[in-house]
């Protein structure tokens, strides 16, 4: 059995007033992707959920804490900002659904930047991403965890292909999408939480099988992705084995 204290397994998709489930209850009125019930579920943990969501703006007064008005005002650039109110509203919006209380949830962040959360003295491990005005969060109060988000068609140019590709992935990953492993190893930098001091080539990563992969980084941490596509975008989260 789980350890996690978080009510229930549902990956939720906040569609402006609207929210279905991509996982979890088989029976939800709201719309359900097979495929991830199917597949992409098993290979996720039962404490860690992932919501997505769209931009949104001129919310700061509903949606904001005091403290995040204060960091809202030094965001100079009006997409900056967009993308913050969003990203904490995809917060609160989806720990409501798991059973806490938002107001009470506050977002923090380490000295390396790494965001968590702190709820009533326990701390919960955050992962935020963005593309596309398309918000992407995992949350858990088990694992670490990084998460990261790309359109399918984004096209990576050749001369990134040495930045990305470790030399053992040439071959073994050459069925695999150069964006979708973009993805794999952006969401294990963020579960490292260490920025720009992870070149992706030092990533390895090995395909397990369908939407489940292994990586495998310098300091020889492993971590476990799943990797999947969900629409238009390929979503990847990672987490330590």
């Amino acid at each position: 059995m789980s350890r996690s204290a978080l009510k229930k397994k549902v990956l939720p998709v906040y569609n402006g007033n609207q929210s279905h489930y991509l996982t979890g209850c088989e029976n939800q009125k709201d719309r359900i992707l097979k495929r991830i019930n199917d597949t992409v579920a098993a290979t996720i943990p039962d404490s860690i959920y992932l919501a997505i969501d769209g931009w949104h703006s001129d919310l700061q007064d509903t949606v904001l804490t005091g403290q995040e008005k204060e960091e809202y005002d030094l965001l100079g650039r009006e997409d900056r900002r967009r993308e913050f109110i969003s990203s904490r509203r995809l917060v609160k919006l989806l720990v409501k659904d798991l059973g806490l209380d938002p107001d009470l949830f506050e977002v923090q962040k380490d000295g390396l930047g790494k965001p968590f959360g702190i709820y009533r003295n326990r701390r919960y491990n955050l992962s935020i991403a963005h593309t596309d005005e398309i918000i992407l969060c995992g949350l858990s109060d088990e694992f670490e965890l990084g998460v990261d988000m790309e359109p399918v068609d984004r096209e990576v140019a050749d001369k990134l292909r040495d930045r990305i590709l470790h030399e053992e992935e040439v071959e073994s990953l050459q069925k695999v999408s150069l964006i979708q492993i973009w993805t794999i190893k952006e969401a294990v930098v963020k579960l490292e939480g260490r920025g720009l001091r992870n070149n992706l080539n030092e990533i390895i990563v090995e395909q397990v099988k369908g939407d489940e992969f292994r990586a495998r980084l310098n300091d020889q941490k492993k971590a476990r992705v799943c990797s999947f596509e969900h629409g238009d975008y390929w979503i990847s989260l990672a987490h330590y084995q």
